[in-house]
């Protein structure tokens, strides 16, 4: 019995130990362990596993013949050359094992068994809604996808923080997070869209009436405290109390525009502009 070393493809033979002609014809001969024998001579195929492992949500496909290699990619013979693409190619990140390169093709030589690993990102997506503008920053910023858009690694952390523009207010988050601060997320297996919402929110602006009096306005939110005119802006839905005050020799008489009355001014608006007039007179001697 003769003994010849043939790759895993039916036919072709590698070497033959008797190095004379050889009486085997290895054509249609399919192996099914690493020996395979006839009545006239032993085969012996020389094959390797290729195993991919993934990370992430994506595939690798083989020899780009379009099939996704699962645990078990393919068996190949010694020498062969296998390319493998990471698809989708705009979420891999890199290679762990088997593969030295940055790009999502890579070429292996198949001289062993092999383990290759491909790491895919998770996509976290940063939007804003409403009438107001800002800036959301991550502290980790991943691979850039896009405008907005950032590549994570599966189970990787990162803080979100949103600040608003001069004239807005940020009003809270989207799901997964909730509120006004920083928002904390895990990255997981799906890709994450996350909303800020920003408003303009409403100007409040007080002037002095036209009577003979003077003194000051003052509100319970902060932002005014003054004796001729004044604004602040607020985020939407905000309640504004106004309180005025006589100076020593006047007396506050009434308000006008947004409030009316002696008492207190209480004011809330979604948006927009609103004014008020306080009033002081002298008092008489």
């Amino acid at each position: 019995t003769r003994m010849i070393v043939a790759r895993y493809s039916p036919g072709e033979i590698m070497s033959d130990q008797t190095k004379s002609p050889s009486p085997c014809d290895l054509r249609g001969i399919v192996g099914t362990g690493p020996t395979f024998y006839d009545k006239r001579c032993q085969v012996r195929f020389v094959d390797f596993d290729l195993r991919v492992r993934v990370q992430g949500s994506g595939s690798v496909v083989a020899d780009r013949k379009g099939r996704a290699c699962g645990a078990d990619c393919s068996r190949y013979g010694q020498g062969v050359q296998v390319r493998l693409d990471a698809l989708p190619q705009e979420k891999f990140l890199r290679w762990t094992t088997g593969c030295s390169v940055s790009q999502p093709s890579c070429t292996v030589k198949m001289d062993a068994d092999l383990l290759v690993t491909a790491v895919f990102g998770v996509t976290l997506t940063f939007g804003q809604q409403g009438d107001g503008k800002g800036t959301i920053t991550p502290d980790n910023v991943g691979k850039s996808c896009g405008s907005g858009c950032f590549l994570y690694e599966p189970n990787q952390r990162v803080r979100i923080t949103a600040k608003e523009d001069s004239g807005s207010f940020f009003s809270g988050w989207s799901a997964p997070c909730i509120g006004t601060g920083a928002c904390d997320i895990t990255i997981g297996t799906q890709d994450v869209t996350l909303t800020a919402t920003f408003s303009k929110g409403f100007t409040l602006t007080v002037a002095k009436g036209p009577g003979n009096g003077a003194g000051i306005v003052t509100s319970d939110r902060g932002g005014i405290s003054c004796g001729t005119a004044c604004s602040a802006t607020y985020p939407p839905d905000t309640r504004v109390v106004l309180s005025a005050a006589g100076d020593r020799t006047s007396e506050f008489t009434s308000w006008s525009g947004a409030c009316a009355g002696k008492g207190a001014c209480e004011v809330t608006a979604k948006g927009g502009a609103v004014a008020v007039t306080a009033t002081f007179g002298r008092d008489e001697v």
